[in-house]
């Protein structure tokens, strides 16, 4: 197979997974915000 047809089909998956996570991320805002809370106190 052509490297870019391999690329092409490596693509989707990609998206397919960051929608996911932002989806996720968007149906649980309060781990979102014990996240920055860490992440404020790590400093």
């Amino acid at each position: 197979p052509s490297p870019e047809r391999t690329a092409n089909s490596r693509w989707p998956r990609l998206v397919v997974v960051a929608t996911n996570d932002e989806g996720q991320r968007r149906a649980r805002p309060s781990n979102v915000k014990r996240e920055l809370a860490l992440l404020n106190s790590s400093f």
